[in-house]
């Protein structure tokens, strides 16, 4: 069951954005208007592709429009979708049952939590309108920004993206830390960055002689499914028996595995690079 589409009060940028590719698009420098505040860093959107019935790890490089940026898919009285929940009930599709409905899973650290987007087309005015789920609750979902989280399409629709908007990251640098174990993770900025040039050795990152002693990252694509890059022991990433090519784009999420035998945890610490 379809929704009816939301639109961000953004006017014609927003339309002329959804023609270009998926990466970061800047409106303008600041100061710029948007929902009518004024902001002194650099407003950009981002897209991200999805994929139609089926599953794509995404994030959003970007600091959320607001004087404090708030990543709940649902706002924080849970009467009303957040900035970030009515982003992607944008492009996604609302219906009243779960498995009609598009949807958000988020690993914790521990377990997966999935929200989905309520909309019953046949009453505009029904107050669980554009919010998102988890049961039959209103999710208090957040999704970290330094995480990836899924995006999962219970339907062939179009748009096949989903639209972020926010500031351009100014923090000087962004600091991420790796567990024992599995977490999603995404580069924190929205340009690229090579994981054979990330600092991630050199911060910590856990190396050995094979796959299975080593910590690890996995990419997922839609179209091949994933690709898993490991860390020699000289400090370069290897998928399978040759060096990785893997970039850190700013619309993805990734898995990152942290091997026990490092014997704890490390932090990853992003430059910002520009």
């Amino acid at each position: 069951m379809r929704r009816r589409k939301q639109t961000i009060q953004t006017g014609a940028i927003l339309a002329a954005l959804l023609a270009l590719p998926a990466l970061l698009v800047l409106v303008a420098p600041g100061p710029n208007t948007v929902s009518a505040a004024v902001y002194s860093n650099e407003v950009g959107f981002i897209k991200a592709e999805t994929k139609d019935n089926g599953a794509t790890l995404v994030s959003v490089p970007l600091t959320l429009l607001g004087e404090s940026p708030y990543y709940g898919l649902n706002n924080e009285t849970l009467d009303g979708p957040a900035p970030i929940g009515e982003m992607l009930a944008a492009d996604l599709v609302g219906a009243t049952t779960f498995p009609n409905a598009d949807k958000v899973m988020y690993f914790d650290g521990t377990n997966y939590r999935t929200a989905w987007l309520y909309y019953n087309s046949g009453n505009p005015d029904d107050p669980y309108n554009n919010l998102w789920l988890e049961g039959l609750a209103v999710s208090d979902l957040t999704l970290e920004p330094e995480n990836g989280f899924w995006v999962v399409r219970a339907n062939a629709s179009d748009p096949d993206t989903v639209t972020f908007l926010g500031e351009v990251r100014s923090d000087p640098s962004v600091e991420v830390t790796f567990g024992i174990g599995w977490r999603t993770f995404s580069w924190p900025y929205p340009t690229t960055e090579s994981i054979q040039t990330s600092s991630l050795f050199a911060d910590g990152a856990y190396p050995g002689a094979t796959f299975n002693d080593a910590d690890r990252v996995g990419a997922y694509s839609v179209a091949t499914g994933y690709e898993w890059s490991w860390l020699y022991t000289d400090g370069t990433w290897y998928t399978g028996a040759n060096p990785s090519t893997l970039t850190l784009d700013p619309q993805r999420g990734y898995w990152y595995y942290r091997q026990a035998a490092a014997g704890g945890p490390f932090t990853w610490t992003c430059t910002k690079p520009y």
